[in-house]
């Protein structure tokens, strides 16, 4: 079954530029969420010790934050991933972790640009009255209308 994350009106996935980094980031990041889901339903059905195993080291292997949102609506576990889910309990974390430190390099998919493409280095001259919008040009500073 093939993905699709987005498409060009025309029907041909976007595949160059800042587009085409964002859209390959997040069809990985989907896929990874996809998967995570696959071994975590595993791990959680598994009837012996080698299925948790298996299952949970998969899991931890892509795992992401995204577990805390599904994790309990795919409902409880076998006796087995009861008895065992403490023993990989402290592994997806520390993966969680990981991706998290990982994702605060990352911009839509790519490396962060220098910070010198991310400020603002001119001043910006101020708003002209009219294009205030009236709520604001009538309260006094730090006080909203009621």
């Amino acid at each position: 079954m093939k993905v699709v994350v987005f498409q060009w009106p025309c029907g041909t996935p976007a595949r160059q530029g800042f587009i085409g980094q964002a859209y390959r980031g997040a069809k990985a990041a989907y896929e990874r969420n996809i998967w995570s889901k696959v071994w975590f339903r595993r791990m959680r059905d598994a009837k012996d010790r080698e299925s948790f195993w298996q299952s949970s080291v998969m899991l931890s292997k892509i795992v992401d934050a995204r577990l805390d949102v599904w994790s309990f609506s795919l409902g409880s576990g076998s006796e087995v991933s009861d008895a065992f889910e403490l023993t990989v309990k402290a592994e997806l974390e520390r993966r969680i972790e990981k991706w998290q430190k990982e994702r605060e390099k990352k911009l839509f998919g790519d490396a962060t640009p220098s910070s010198a493409f991310l400020s603002d280095p001119l001043p910006r001259p101020p708003l002209s009255p009219r294009l205030v919008p009236s709520f604001l040009a009538l309260s006094p500073p730090g006080i909203g209308r009621r």
